[in-house]
């Protein structure tokens, strides 16, 4: 007896590091991880379409096997959907290219999986569900792009640099030039060699069409073509947008060690852009683009401010998207009030003085 248990306790220690070996292998080969959702305490865990027990089941997760490894396949563990808003007590994940949610209890567990991250491309939202940011559509292709470089009517007007009409009116315009290097009084000085008493009207006349042939050469340097500089303003920063759908289901409060302090123990609403978009205090930030005037250019999950009356507000967020000429939507966390909130700052609220934030 004693034998035959050592045996089987042989056996599951083989069997436990050969799993252990297949996760860190797992783990080693995948270069880069992602945010996903696994069950570790249901027997079945149910995906639902909406966020919603009655709504529609489209999948489940299963509960991992009791080992010493942790298994992150798809039957376990599925991605957490990014730019998709979703209640307090809700995960948004991708089951099957669909948006699906979870209920978020003690048995479920935020891990990093192995792969790129996941995208919601070719994903149509369903009625019950709200993504911040535009999909592209599975059946968009890149055929368009190709059909304006093969057009050549526009390479064709290569005619138009032998043709001289345009360069022959630069030099027609010598009148603009002329009184410059052409001054009267020089002519008469250089033609008193020929007539010094008989006329000078036919000097005056010779010196005028000599003068005329040199005045072409000032022409290039008076006549060149303004330059108009160009807009360098970019957008570089952008925050962690998987972390802060995670938390804003959360509705827990937002703390950093650099923001200002409430009287209660937690940050004023600079916190939210320090955590997740890793700006530094707001005595660092300056002034960019105004964000309803860039609603097309500004990408998602961008840092925005509100700067007014030359001087910094310090009523900061992450701009979404805009909904209107006016209206945007925005996360941000007011001032000792927890929690990250999704709202919508209409001119009402000075939409009109918020602007991007560089440091």
């Amino acid at each position: 007896m004693p034998l035959l248990r050592l045996l089987s306790i042989a056996l599951c220690v083989c069997v436990g590091l050969n799993k252990l070996k297949a996760s860190a292998l797992l783990l080693k080969t995948s270069t880069t991880q992602h945010a996903c959702i696994c069950n570790t305490n249901h027997p079945q865990l149910v995906i639902f379409e909406c966020p919603d027990r009655t709504s529609q089941i489209i999948g489940f997760l299963y509960l991992q096997d009791s080992s010493f490894s942790v298994d992150l396949s798809p039957s376990h563990c599925k991605a957490i959907a990014p730019s998709v808003i979703s209640p307090e007590g809700w995960f948004p994940v991708i089951h099957d290219r669909k948006v699906g949610f979870i209920r978020r209890d003690s048995g479920v567990n935020i891990q990093s999986c192995p792969g790129p991250d996941q995208t919601l491309n070719g994903i149509q939202p369903k009625p019950c569900q709200t993504f911040l940011v535009t999909v592209i559509p599975a059946a968009v292709t890149l055929t368009p792009h190709p059909v304006p470089q093969t057009t050549s009517p526009r390479m064709t007007p290569s005619k138009q640099s032998t043709t001289s009409p345009r360069a022959t009116p630069v030099p027609s315009t010598s009148p603009r030039a002329t009184p410059v290097p052409s001054t009267q009084p020089p002519p008469t000085t250089t033609t008193s060699t020929t007539n010094t008493t008989t006329t000078k009207g036919t000097t005056t006349t010779s010196t005028t069409s000599t003068s005329s042939t040199s005045s072409p050469r000032p022409l290039p340097t008076t006549l060149a073509p303004p330059t108009t500089p160009q807009s360098s303003n970019t957008y570089d920063h952008t925050c962690n947008n998987v972390e802060v759908v995670i938390d804003l289901g959360k509705h827990e409060p937002i703390y950093h060690e650099h923001a200002r302090p409430c009287s209660g123990g937690d940050s004023m609403n600079e916190a939210v852009l320090m955590k997740y978009c890793f700006a530094p205090k707001p005595s660092n930030w300056t002034q960019g683009r105004k964000v309803i005037e860039h609603c097309s250019d500004i990408p998602p999950y961008t840092p925005i401010n509100m700067f007014g009356f030359g001087q910094n507000l310090v009523i900061s967020g992450i701009f979404i998207k805009c909904t209107s000429a006016t209206d945007f939507m925005i996360i941000h966390q007011k001032d000792c009030v927890g929690g990250l909130h999704l709202d919508t700052i209409n001119i009402q609220n000075g939409s009109g003085m918020f602007y991007v934030i560089h440091w």
